[in-house]
């Protein structure tokens, strides 16, 4: 820096030199949340197993320390310092296919800023055995050969390609035809209780 006094064109112009020191002083920038908007999870993941949801976070102030939080959620938890997404309650494509959670990342400053983002969870079916129930068939031995005797009674929680069922017979197959596709037992000989 060079002040100068300025006189008249006779006057010589003085001048002196001098240091200044400017400080830049670090403000808190906020923190971004990275990742996708959308996660699939299978209706069968564990609980408290971390879930995979590519979201990371980034912040630009070096050494800035991060914590996540999660809105108030009954079926989904987040670990405060990895942000690893995790189930605190089972999940049930049939019931319920679809979440959407508020995710957000805190820095720890005098001043704390945060960033937030929606996460749709899809959840995932997968192919649950079907419930059969007891059966009982009460025949005379008069029926006739290619009566229908009865169907086999169950429940499938799945609903779509998962949710068909095929009865398949393993013993009296002299006696009896299960029809793999609905179920129905039919006699296909002649019965005897003697």
């Amino acid at each position: 820096l060079l002040p100068q006094t300025g006189g008249s064109s006779l006057s010589p112009v003085l001048s002196t030199q001098c240091s200044i020191t400017i400080h830049v002083i670090d403000v808190n920038d906020p923190p971004t949340l990275h990742g996708p908007s959308i996660i699939h999870v299978a209706e069968d993941m564990p609980l408290y197993k971390p879930i995979e949801t590519g979201l990371w976070a980034s912040d630009p102030d070096v050494g800035q320390q991060l914590f996540f939080d999660i809105e108030l959620n009954e079926v989904f938890g987040i670990d405060p310092l990895s942000g690893k997404l995790f189930l605190k309650q089972h999940l049930d494509y049939e019931t319920r296919n679809m979440y959407t959670i508020q995710i957000t990342v805190h820095d720890i400053s005098q001043n704390p800023l945060s960033d937030s983002k929606t996460l749709t969870v899809l959840v995932d079916d997968v192919n649950e055995p079907p419930q059969s129930y007891e059966t009982a068939f009460f025949v005379s031995e008069s029926t006739p050969v290619g009566s229908i005797i009865g169907f086999i009674s169950y429940h499938d929680p799945d609903q779509g390609v998962n949710g068909t069922v095929h009865c398949y017979q393993q013993s009296h197959l002299d006696l009896f035809k299960t029809h793999n596709t609905t179920c129905r037992v039919s006699l296909i000989s002649e019965l005897d209780y003697e």
